[in-house]
């Protein structure tokens, strides 16, 4: 084989490979995960000693697909530990308590698998062990949390021919979609659709009719006025949502600042703010009213339904497809932990 055709073989082959690994656009909103964290093995390490100083280190992924990437959008870390054990050697910090933002973004082309980093969290100090205890155990825990969007685009029929007369029509009404995942730890696993009645709709307009004299021969064309009547539909979703994540879902207020929910003005929040998050929908460039406002997340589960409201009820003419949008907004958060133990040097 000349050395042209084993270059051209290679790449060739190169490309193949290259095309295997790299996830295609579907891929993006795949999966439950958002922003996952885990400890570096050696930061901290599993046996500490006492008057050392320890770097605690995380890696946080951003493995879904929305991107946190702005002042008002992004991810923050904590760190908790217990002081009896640890000092921070950062001045003017909470005792027990450090946090950073970091900034990440999610699966698109330009990232296939989300963005990924090191987060440097704090410098701990191994204080004295007290007492007569030889070796204590502790746990050094790390949270990390962050806004989030759960999308899902859905394309939809607008069936007014309910009772199924017409012959073969364009399309008809799909009741029930089902979803594994969309690239967030909230998943929509089903969409319910209905088209309801909403009436009829009287069209006027003006017809040609036919003038013919005694013998049956056309003499003219006359004008008259033709009534028409349309069935009007009320287009209704019920939204399934499941938390398909390892962590707990957070309401998610307008204009709400990430350090108020995820920082230390968290402290601020009550068990209403628990397990609840927003729904917005639309079909086409209509803004569908979705019920109830929060939705409680109740063992994980929970559901909205979201309508086009009764005075913009839709005339079709004939069934059409339409476009369905559906966007979830929340807070989410997850912890770990390491246990370590702290090692006397006398």
């Amino acid at each position: 084989m000349s050395k042209k055709y084993f270059f051209i073989t290679a790449l060739f082959l190169l490309l193949v490979i290259a095309g295997c690994n790299r996830p295609g656009p579907l891929e993006i909103y795949r999966g439950t995960s958002g922003v996952e964290i885990s400890f570096m093995d050696s930061a901290p390490q599993r046996d500490l000693y006492e008057r050392n100083e320890v770097l605690i280190t995380v890696e946080a992924w951003n493995k879904g697909a929305y991107s946190l990437v702005s002042q008002e959008e992004h991810a923050i870390i904590g760190l908790s530990y217990d002081p009896l054990y640890f000092r921070d050697v950062t001045p003017d910090r909470t005792t027990g308590y450090a946090q950073i933002s970091t900034f990440l973004q999610g699966k698109s082309i330009g990232w296939p698998t989300g963005e990924r980093t090191l987060a440097n969290i704090a410098v701990l100090e191994v204080r004295d062990v007290p007492g007569t205890r030889e070796t204590p155990i502790t746990n050094i825990k790390a949270n990390v949390c962050y806004p989030y969007r759960t999308f899902l685009t859905e394309t939809v029929c607008m069936d007014a021919d309910i009772y199924n007369i017409a012959h073969r029509p364009v399309c008809r009404n799909q009741p029930r979609h089902s979803y594994s995942s969309q690239g967030a730890p909230v998943v929509i696993e089903r969409l319910d659709s209905e088209m309801l009645p909403a009436g009829t709709v009287t069209q006027s307009e003006i017809a040609g009719r036919p003038i013919a004299d005694p013998d049956g021969w056309l003499t003219g064309i006359g004008r008259e006025q033709q009534d028409t009547s349309l069935m009007a539909v009320q287009p209704s979703f019920t939204i399934h949502l499941r938390n398909a994540g390892r962590g707990i879902v957070l309401t998610r207020k307008e204009d709400q600042p990430v350090n108020s929910v995820c920082g230390a003005g968290s402290d601020a929040l009550t068990m209403g703010d628990i397990n609840g998050l927003n729904v917005n929908a639309w079909l086409g460039n209509i803004k569908l009213t979705c019920q109830p406002e929060t939705v409680s997340m109740i063992g994980g589960r929970g559901q909205a339904r979201c309508f086009v409201p009764r005075n913009e009820s839709i005339v079709v003419v004939s069934n059409y497809i339409d476009t369905l949008s559906v966007e979830v907004d929340y807070f989410y958060r997850e912890e770990i932990s390491k246990e370590v133990r702290i090692n006397r040097i006398i």
